[in-house]
């Protein structure tokens, strides 16, 4: 769904605002869970069969920050980016590589969609992961690092979401966000 198509502009966004409006006012502590939900969805409009993929890699890079945070072991913080780094391979350049090995060899090619942002979403894992072990990154709730990742708003501006942590103890979150000054170039 493109953020300037007629399905976004008249369907997604009316709705998301109505629902997220609608938890403020009757579940208030349920609105980071609900704009977490809206992003996925959002993320999921294109193909649905990579909505595990983004959770499986939410959770799984969520516990090995809380991993990392508790036992301070670099190796934790290594050994998630190795694995971010090699999923990123598989699904952008295995048929790539695959293809280089000498036709005798007979090498499979492998049908793999190509995940959409997957390149933000693993970076973006990277680059938390990273801020993390030099201590420049709070740690994050399930929720709230969920919604640090899949946080649709970061994909329209293509920045880094700067003021994150601020944002999320806010009690205006969704208003937070749309205001243009609370994102800042990355470097």
């Amino acid at each position: 769904m493109l953020f300037n198509s007629f399905g976004y502009l008249a369907v997604f966004l009316p709705a998301a605002w109505l629902v997220y409006f609608a938890c403020c006012s009757w579940l208030p502590n349920c609105r980071l869970g609900t704009l977490l939900a809206l992003s996925i969805v959002f993320y999921g409009y294109w193909d649905p069969r990579f909505i595990p993929l983004v959770a499986l890699s939410i959770v799984i890079n969520w516990l090995a920050a809380c991993w990392f945070v508790r036992t301070s072991q670099s190796w934790i913080i290594y050994s998630a980016i190795c694995a971010n780094l090699l999923a990123l391979a598989v699904f952008k350049y295995l048929n790539f590589l695959l293809g280089l090995l000498p036709i005798r060899w007979a090498a499979p090619q492998f049908d793999i969609a190509l995940p959409l942002g997957i390149s933000f979403f693993t970076f973006h894992h990277v680059m938390y992961l990273t801020d993390l072990r030099r201590k420049l990154a709070p740690q994050y709730t399930l929720i709230e690092y969920g919604l640090y990742i899949a946080f649709s708003r970061r994909y329209l501006l293509g920045r880094w979401f700067a003021g994150a942590r601020s944002c999320i103890n806010s009690q205006d979150l969704f208003r937070a966000t749309m205001n243009n000054g609370s994102a800042q170039q990355v470097g």
